[in-house]
């Protein structure tokens, strides 16, 4: 989905047989597009994996997807 850069502290678990459970936390590039980002996901996971109760955290990357020394990180403190 556009917009959305990575997920994590990703938890799926079952109620009973037909209530899905998740929660995630989705790493965004910025929350311009949030509203429209949650609208697609909660579609596709009730559509493709029938999972109704749906949880997800924004976030917004402080550091985005790239290789960066420690050292590097430490200077931009």
């Amino acid at each position: 989905i556009e917009g959305i850069e990575s997920v994590h502290d990703l938890h799926i678990w079952n109620l009973s047989s037909d209530n899905i459970m998740l929660s995630a936390h989705v790493c965004l590039n910025s929350f311009a597009g949030w509203p429209q980002s949650l609208t697609l996901i909660e579609t596709l996971l009730k559509k493709r994996y029938a999972i109704t109760h749906i949880t997800i955290q924004p976030e917004v990357n402080e550091y985005p997807m790239r290789f960066v020394k420690q050292e590097d990180r430490k200077n931009e403190l």
